[in-house]
């Protein structure tokens, strides 16, 4: 997951929550209030807090579902690129260097991982 995502992940979620409350808030002062007038304008509030909230889950599931599906394909390219680097290394095995999955540098770039070592005979 990218940071961009990670943090609109937690601002959905943070948003979520204030909705939440003020929800709770206008129906403790829905049930407070003794004027009629003032405790339907409260209630109508804690309905548009509800609403928001179902908005908000709603562009939270999408966002989830979204990363989700990224995270797949990565995992599928990264499976391919490895094997595809193994089949190569079968049909042409370097006689200078000997790679294992972690100092491949192929491989490594690969994954992400950062840092790159190379083994010579």
């Amino acid at each position: 997951m990218t940071n961009q995502s990670s943090d609109s992940v937690k601002i959905l979620r943070t948003a979520i929550e204030v909705e939440n409350n003020g929800l709770v808030t206008f129906l403790k002062f829905a049930r407070q209030t003794k004027d009629e007038t003032g405790k339907n304008m409260f209630i109508q509030l804690a309905m548009d807090e509800h609403e928001h909230r179902l908005i908000l889950e709603k562009q939270l599931n999408k966002l989830e579902e979204k990363l989700r599906r990224a995270e797949v394909k990565l995992e599928k390219k990264r499976a391919k690129a490895t094997s595809n680097v193994a089949q190569r290394r079968e049909r042409a095995p370097c006689k200078n260097r000997s790679y294992t999955r972690e100092t491949d540098p192929i491989v490594s770039t690969l994954v992400g991982l950062t840092s790159v070592r190379v083994m010579r005979s």
